[in-house]
């Protein structure tokens, strides 16, 4: 029944719930090659995924882009994994960061995607963060093996 009430609200319903939940002012800054196949597709869907549109792709390949956003990451660590800065605005003087990358930025991200707050709880238990860890490394170690033509170079 709750469901069949969604079909009445208006775009402009929807506006001020994003607003009302976003009065915290968070900022998320994602990190992604845009050379990779991988990262593309996965930062794609992260954007679809953002319902509350408190992220911002960073392509970190773009010089100015990645000065703009992370003059304190270097290249070689953004090639490495993805990385998410999220900036929290709790007043007009008081700004607090927080750097996260690999497992451990997907993790923090579930937190700001509302169709993967059922999943951040569980990235929490015991033995399930080392072992996201490795199969994050595993993956990223692989991503620039792709067979589309537009990688720049292979590891």
């Amino acid at each position: 029944m709750l469901s069949g009430y969604l079909g009445l609200l208006l775009d402009e319903d929807f506006a001020d719930l994003r607003k009302w939940i976003n009065r915290r002012r968070f900022t998320i800054s994602v990190f992604y090659d845009a050379a990779c196949h991988l990262c593309r597709r996965s930062m794609f869907v992260l954007l679809l995924l953002d319902h509350l549109h408190r992220m911002q792709a960073v392509n970190f390949r773009d010089a100015a882009q990645r000065k703009a956003y992370a003059p304190d990451l270097s290249f070689t660590d953004l090639d490495r994994s993805m990385h998410i800065k999220i900036i929290n605005q709790q007043t007009s003087k008081h700004v607090h960061q927080q750097t996260y990358h690999a497992f451990d930025a997907f993790r923090a991200l579930c937190w700001h995607l509302p169709p993967l707050w059922p999943l951040a709880p569980f990235l929490y238990i015991p033995g399930i963060p080392p072992l996201g860890r490795k199969l994050y490394a595993h993956i990223a170690a692989k991503r620039n093996r792709c067979a589309d033509g537009y990688c720049v170079h292979t590891r």
